[in-house]
């Protein structure tokens, strides 16, 4: 059984299986319902229904007593018993060990690092602890947690505080000069303040004995990259200032939690993997929605229609439930699709309320959704993965996964949201026609049985190691005894940073010298984005000039272009403006029944080859390479399509195409040219065409087979990896290229790389066993083709993929013992790092630089009596408005409950209506 369950937080003689509201169906009853429903309009969607039965907790002691002060907190709290993996986790702290705990969502781990910590602060009142989680959300609603436990303590309370940058600028101040005991924050804040300005914090780092990061699992792929270096960088503080602080991580279930730890830290971890917390009853249901044309065609109906059917139904039966989406977009075309279905239906008056929840809404209107999830004025939620992640949103009884989420791992934490005690809990996984989902359809025991993937991070990614290094030096500089320690590699690397101008040599008072950032050149800070390879950020601004959301590259000219349609909270907005120079889209308001998607061409070039090996044919011999790549994505125009029917209503070429260049890591496949003399014909005169054409549509078809099943192989989200095909690539000929969507590129093409066998196979068992005739969603169409799924070939992958599988089975060879990067192709991609380091120092930076902590001038915009509105309140009136350390703030009482709200001006998207 995964061990992935919901359950609520640990307490004496705790009652899993208690008995449900009559009023209400069990999970079992509503689901034999919904498939009634679904059987009588012809659907068979229910493919596999697994269950599972209640879990009774598992408790124990400790050692040797809690401190009293903190056991009468447990006490007044109503936890007098720990569960099995608390107790072992507070063990291996008291010994001084680093800990990741990895177990279900809502197991309690949360008690995993507060009793080790607060244990310790309370013997030691000069002792401090950072406390880093993911998002901010998680920041709030932890301090909630960990203030609830401080108040029981009475007179023995700690000093706790957040320092978030939703904290103004006053209340910062005042935290850093009482410097509190604990203090919870977020990476972005640790990069920018607490180590940029480390000296306003030598209280927390001469003392620091504990960092805690949660949701250790999220920080993979190029965030993992980045806080890695951060954690080194923070390590290197500490030690500056005299502390050795202890880690205790959390994290979901994963393959290697203690692989993942040390890489990120460079230091060895005990892992807590055995949940002593109970569950209650689920049912877990596979979910593949219906046919909608002939056989052959093998189309079915979109998840996301149905998707909104099973929200609505869970809603009629008074399930309150969170429906997770693939994309930010898909979240606001969901919500719509429920509001108008509903109202279709009759029974718009009686719908419960539902709200849409992702990244590039504003602080507040998050924060307003998630209380209102929690108080019950919200019943239903559809989110992107923004809420898979512990923060306290309420008791719910389902979870809709609307399209398989890319990995086991987050599968099973958005299928452990569900869960309320005393009530069974309900979940579906509404499957795509991507090959991934269609995978899991005809496999569904695999699935149940599959394990949690690996996380992969990538500590060799040029462009990110070598903004830390200036990052770190540019904090504390680096004498000449610690550069004596350091590896010979990362030596001269720091010399050709000095060559480039970008460090230097600077003289120290005992005749020595030490290594310094020049205090003429702007902070390197501003130019790292922790959850990205690159640091833009682009602010949405409607015709108030308001601003409703943010964007970043690459999304920003693939879905904020001049013409496309952004949608925000239910609302609609045309794109007027793109500015890159000032990193602002301009959009006005517009009730559209459509939405765009952008018309696109690639080009890759390959830059230098790092490893290639033989691949076995069974007719032949295919050569498989890994090596750096230059990519070239030219954005030239878009189709606006109708709603639901996804007719084509226009197709508009932009003025100006964006053109986007990434360097990045590839893995390729590259045939023996007589492998086009093997390709099937064609099936019909309008389909015909040479020898080149067919291949071509055979190698663009296993290019998104490779790309669709990657995530089945290592840890990465489907949008994570791109691929491209060339029937007659320059120098290499007939080949298929997968690389990382990323910069610098994040380990994963490489992993393929090592993989490329297993991949393959898996590649070839999809389409192999796909009941259609030409190719469908199923196998070899993607949602994400920039050819729009023209051009391919069922019959020429199942042909080139099968003499690669049989050529892999009859092989000899071993796959062991490949040849690390050559020190000559590492210091390639470094110099490639370099240029970009330079383009960055040359190119105007004004606007970054400044003090952090500046206050800039505000003019009042709002005055009492002003009509306003804001999403998600709708319309109000203006009570007051005053200027406060440099923002705005407006008061304002909402027509709707006549809620009356404090609103951040400077911020938020509040503007005035006539």
């Amino acid at each position: 059984m995964p061990d992935d369950t919901k359950s609520k937080a640990p307490s004496s003689n705790e009652e899993i299986d208690e008995p449900a509201d009559d009023t209400v169906p069990s999970a079992e009853e509503l689901l034999s319902h919904i498939v009634a429903v679904a059987r009588e309009k012809g659907g068979g969607q229910l493919v596999h229904v697994e269950r599972y039965p209640p879990q009774q907790p598992q408790y124990a002691t400790p050692s040797y007593p809690l401190p009293k002060a903190l056991q009468r907190a447990l006490d007044v709290l109503g936890i007098s018993q720990l569960y099995t993996h608390q107790v072992e986790s507070l063990e291996r702290a008291r010994r001084g060990e680093d800990v990741v705990v990895v177990t279900a969502t809502s197991s309690g781990k949360t008690l995993c690092y507060n009793l080790p910590v607060l244990e310790a602060l309370l013997e030691d009142r000069s002792a401090s602890a950072l406390y880093i989680y993911p998002t901010n959300a998680l920041v709030n609603d932890q301090l909630k947690t960990l203030f609830k436990m401080n108040l029981t303590l009475g007179h023995e309370a700690l000093g706790i505080a957040k320092y978030t940058g939703a904290v103004d600028t006053a209340r910062r101040k005042r935290i850093r000069s009482r410097q509190p005991q604990i203090v919870l924050t977020n990476p972005e804040m640790v990069h920018l303040s607490f180590l940029l300005w480390h000296q306003k914090w030598e209280a927390l780092w001469s003392n620091l004995r504990f960092i805690v990061v949660d949701e250790v699992h999220t920080y993979r792929g190029i965030f993992g990259s980045n806080m890695a270096h951060l954690f080194r960088r923070m390590l290197r503080m500490a030690k500056y200032y005299g502390s050795s602080p202890q880690f205790i991580c959390c994290s979901a279930t994963m393959a290697n939690p203690q692989e993942l730890t040390e890489t990120l830290t460079g230091r060895p971890f005990s892992v807590v993997d055995k949940d002593g917390a109970g569950s209650g009853r689920r049912y877990f249901a596979l979910w593949n929605p219906g046919p909608a044309g002939g056989d052959a065609s093998n189309a079915h109906r979109s998840y996301t229609e149905e998707t909104v059917d099973l929200l609505l139904h869970c809603l009629r039966a008074d399930y309150n439930t969170i429906v997770f989406a693939r994309s930010r977009r898909l979240t606001e075309r969901m919500l719509r699709q429920s509001r108008e279905r509903a109202g279709a239906q009759g029974h718009g008056g009686t719908l419960p309320r539902i709200a849409s929840y992702r990244a590039g809404y504003l602080a507040q209107e998050r924060e307003s959704i998630e209380n209102d999830l929690k108080t019950g004025v919200l019943r239903g939620v559809i989110t992107t993965n923004a809420l898979e992640m512990g923060i306290d949103i309420g008791e719910l009884d389902a979870a809709i996964i609307s399209g398989y989420p890319g990995t086991i791992m987050s599968t099973w934490q958005q299928a452990g949201r569900a869960g309320r005690r005393g009530r069974d809990a309900l979940i579906f996984l509404v499957t795509s026609q991507n090959p991934l989902d269609q995978y899991y359809v005809k496999h569904p025991q695999a699935f149940f049985a599959q394990p949690h993937e690996r996380a992969i991070v990538n500590l060799d990614n040029q462009y990110i190691r070598l903004k830390h290094l200036l990052c770190s030096i540019a904090e504390l500089p680096m004498d000449a005894a610690e550069l004596a320690r350091l590896p010979g590699e990362t030596r001269q690397i720091i010399e050709r940073l000095q060559e480039k101008k970008l460090l230097e040599a600077q003289a120290t008072e005992d005749g020595g010298q030490r290594v310094v950032y020049p205090r003429d050149q702007p902070t390197p800070h501003l130019e790292v984005a922790l959850r990205s390879a690159g640091s833009e950020v682009y602010r949405i601004l409607d015709g108030d000039h308001n601003q409703i959301g943010t964007i970043g590259p690459p999304n920003v000219y693939r879905e904020a272009h001049p013409g496309a349609i952004y949608q925000h909270g239910g609302d609609d907005y045309r794109v007027t403006y793109l500015d890159r120079r000032h990193r602002t889209v301009s959009v006005r308001e517009e009730r559209a029944l459509h939405y765009t998607r952008p018309n696109r061409t690639l080009r890759l070039r390959i830059e230098e080859v790092h490893a290639s090996r033989p691949l076995p044919m069974d007719d032949g011999t295919a050569t498989l390479s890994l090596g750096d790549v230059l990519v070239e994505e030219t954005i030239y125009g878009y189709q606006e399509l109708r709603l639901g029917s996804d007719e084509m209503v226009r197709r508009v070429n932009l003025d100006y195409p964006f053109t986007l260049r990434l360097h990045t890591t590839a893995m390729w496949l590259a045939l023996p040219r007589e492998i086009g003399a093997r390709m099937p014909q064609a099936t019909s005169p309008e389909e015909d065409g040479d020898e080149h054409d067919l291949l071509a549509s055979g190698l663009h078809a296993v290019q998104h087979l490779l790309t669709g099943v990657m995530p089945l192989l290592v840890m990465c989200d489907r949008r994570d990896v791109d691929g491209f095909y060339d029937s007659d690539h320059q120098g290499v000929g007939p080949a298929v290229f997968v690389y990382d969507g990323y910069e610098g590129g994040i380990g994963l093409a490489e992993a393929a790389y090592r993989g490329a066998e297993d991949l393959l196979r898996l590649a070839y068992e999809t389409v192999d066993g796909c009941p259609c005739r030409d190719g469908c969603p199923a196998c070899i169409q993607s949602g994400t083709c920039r050819q729009r799924n023209e051009s391919l070939s069922k019959a020429g992958a199942e042909t080139i993929l099968g003499a690669l599988v049989a050529g892999a089975e009859t092989s000899t060879e071993t796959r062991e013992g490949i040849a690390p990067l050559s020190p000559e192709n590492a210091a390639f991609s470094r110099e490639r790092a370099l240029e970009a380091l330079e383009a960055w120092r040359r190119k105007d930076v004004r606007a970054y630089v400044g003090h952090a902590e500046e206050k800039t001038a505000v003019t009042q915009r709002f005055q009492k009596g002003d009509r306003v509105k804001l999403s998600p309140y709708g319309g109000g009136v203006v009570l007051s408005s005053e200027v406060r350390d440099g923002q705005e703030w407006v008061t304002v009482r909402f027509f709707r409950r006549s809620l009356v709200k404090e609103i951040d001006a400077s911020k938020g998207r509040l503007r005035k209506v006539s």
